[in-house]
């Protein structure tokens, strides 16, 4: 029978060996400037911008207040840029859903106004109101509104 004086010196000799484990030295490789390079290779300031990034979390636009019903869609406004090679394919599958919507050329005066009010920092950009006018939903790519839409399109 094990007393507490043993467990106390297993958990004793168990940290003792934890404190002495040594991995490997990791190669970090990241996408910078359309490729992929060692941070190894990295000059100092490069490092420094590195280690200051916050991880990208895509984010939908839902409120926080519960779920939103794809029933309650009531319209949508479908930010692109002509430059854009992700627009075409965003635009033929906005154009089939079954409510209104509206597309905003960002490269134009009050595409960008729009744009910049309602928080849109990249093209595709999707932005969806519910039947009271409310932004309820976003989506950025065509894999991500065909993820969204599954089920009701």
């Amino acid at each position: 029978m094990r007393t507490a004086e043993t467990i106390i010196q297993e958990i004793e000799d168990l940290k003792a060996k934890r404190a002495g484990v040594r991995g490997t030295e990791t190669e970090v490789y990241t996408r910078i400037v359309g490729y992929y390079r060692s941070l190894r290779n990295w000059n100092k300031g490069k490092r420094q911008e590195y280690s200051e990034r916050l991880p990208f979390a895509a984010t939908t636009g839902e409120p926080s207040s519960g779920e939103t019903s794809l029933k309650n869609l009531a319209a949508y406004r479908y930010f692109y840029r002509k430059s854009c090679p992700q627009c075409p394919p965003v635009r033929d599958f906005v154009n089939r859903l079954p409510f209104e919507g509206q597309g905003v050329d960002v490269d134009t005066e009050d595409g960008l106004s729009a744009a910049m009010e309602n928080g849109v920092q990249s093209t595709p950009t999707v932005v969806f109101y519910n039947t009271d006018g409310q932004v309820c939903l976003r989506g950025h790519s065509l894999r991500q509104l065909e993820q969204m839409f599954a089920n009701a399109v």
